[in-house]
């Protein structure tokens, strides 16, 4: 039980009144009648804590209304498919500035295109709207009083003509962009709006181009059909038949060749022109590259030998000048110039293998030279009795020879590199002197065990040449 209150000559009296008839006259006066409709475009937008609004004509409705209305920016582009006859008074008159034939005029439109830009100079007009309580019906209907403040009979465009079902309307909150089409998306619009700080959302009605649509609608229609082609069985069993087709030219393929597999390929003329066909060369492939490609070099075996290795090795980086050493016959008085050589310092081998003949060209001498290429010297240089024939013997062999009797690698090329650098052409060059001391091999870069190595055996090449030189 509840009790009422009535106030007459300054003295309270209470009397008892029912529960149930209390409250709904309150409700009645206070309170807007619940909403009934829950679905359609006719169903009102609810509040997030208030399951009913306050009665329109209160205070509080009041108060409510202008704390939680929101600003509502109106915009359009609508492209129709008619075309635009510009009329002789509307067009604009040509410029008096002469243009060079490369600018062309820009085209005239050549559909018709409402655009809330060309209203208005170019200003967006809003409108601020008390979402709660209405419906999307009513809601359209209020954007579209703000879209004939742009222009008269713009309304009736958006709303009642043939391109209404066509046009899309896009609410965006901040980041957020729900499109109108149904009553659930329009309550997230209102809930986005009623999270928002600054209570601000834009409407955007638009209607794609012709061409755009059309694009768009035949490349649904084209992804449904593949789709469905994918599913279809017919296009599985077609897929089926086919491999076995391929499969089966395989095997007769496989069983042509006799020797064709998998990592095997056929060794066919048709095979081998499709692979030629289809290749293709890198970028950075020079000249040099792709005729090393076609003309391969053949490479030394793995089993050589290693004075044969040696020989390539040292043949494949010679000094910068290959000087020759020309032994001249031996003179009536017997005197002679050898280089003689003992075990104790270089090896000493007693036969020729290689003897290159060079024939001699134009006012040159008419006798023949032969050239000693061989990695070895012999201890003592035979002369034929013929004295039409000379031999000539290169600097870079001896040198060689004399690296290999102070115990230096063929195969070292650093070494070599840092004599070329000091101009040390032959082992004379390395007997000591003034200009020649170990300072000058370490400045180089070679060590200095190893420059006095070679300082001592020249000097000791030296004396022993000297001593076995006859005075004259």
């Amino acid at each position: 039980m509840a009790f009422g209150c009535q106030v007459a000559d300054l003295q309270l009296k209470f009397y008892p009144v029912s529960d149930n008839s209390f409250l709904a006259t309150v409700g009645l006066t206070m309170f807007d009648p619940p909403f009934l409709i829950t679905e359609g475009d006719d169903a009102p937008a609810r509040h997030p804590t208030l399951a009913r609004l306050w009665r329109q004509g209160t205070e509080s409705r009041r108060l409510m209304e202008e704390s939680q209305s929101f600003t509502i920016a109106v915009g359009f582009k609508i492209h129709t498919n008619d075309i635009v006859d510009v009329a002789p008074g509307m067009a604009k008159p040509t410029p008096a500035k002469v243009t060079t034939g490369r600018k062309k005029p820009p085209p005239t439109p050549q559909f018709t295109v409402i655009d809330s830009s060309d209203f208005n100079d170019g200003l967006v007009l809003d409108s601020k709207v008390f979402m709660y309580g209405k419906s999307l019906k009513e809601f359209k209907d209020l954007v579209g009083n703000v879209c004939d403040l742009y222009f008269p009979g713009i309304k009736k465009v958006v709303l009642e003509s043939a391109l209404a079902p066509l046009l899309t309307w896009n609410a965006t909150v901040g980041s957020k962009k729900t499109k109108l089409t149904d009553y659930k998306n329009y309550q997230d619009f209102v809930n986005n709006l009623g999270k928002s700080r600054s209570s601000k959302g834009t409407v955007n009605i638009v209607l794609e181009k012709p061409q755009v649509k059309a694009k768009k609608t035949a490349q649904a229609t084209s992804a449904v059909a593949f789709i469905k082609g994918t599913v279809d069985p017919n296009s599985i069993e077609g897929a089926l038949a086919a491999s076995k087709e391929e499969l089966a030219e395989a095997k007769e393929e496989t069983a042509r060749d006799g020797y064709t597999t998998r990592a095997i390929p056929p060794s066919t003329t048709e095979y081998k022109k499709e692979m030629a066909k289809n290749q293709m060369n890198h970028l950075a492939t020079n000249v040099d590259n792709r005729v090393k490609k076609r003309y391969p070099v053949a490479m030394p075996a793995a089993q050589a030998s290693s004075s044969q290795a040696k020989h390539r090795n040292f043949f494949a980086n010679p000094p910068a000048s290959d000087v020759k050493v020309k032994i001249e016959s031996e003179s009536p008085s017997g005197s002679k110039r050898a280089l003689e050589r003992t075990s104790s310092s270089l090896t000493s081998v007693t036969s020729i293998k290689k003897i290159k003949q060079e024939s001699s060209s134009g006012d040159l001498a008419t006798k023949p030279i032969l050239l000693l290429t061989d990695e070895d010297v012999p201890e003592t240089v035979v002369y034929a009795s013929d004295s039409d024939v000379e031999y000539v013997v290169t600097h870079s062999t001896l040198l060689d020879d004399f690296l290999s009797a102070c115990e230096v690698p063929r195969n070292d090329l650093a070494t070599r590199k840092i004599l070329r650098k000091a101009n040390v052409v032959s082992w004379t060059d390395l007997v000591p002197s003034v200009q020649m001391t170990a300072n000058v091999l370490t400045g180089h870069g070679m060590p200095f065990y190893m420059a006095q190595r070679l300082l001592t055996s020249a000097a000791e090449a030296h004396a022993q040449q000297e001593s076995s030189t006859p005075a004259e």
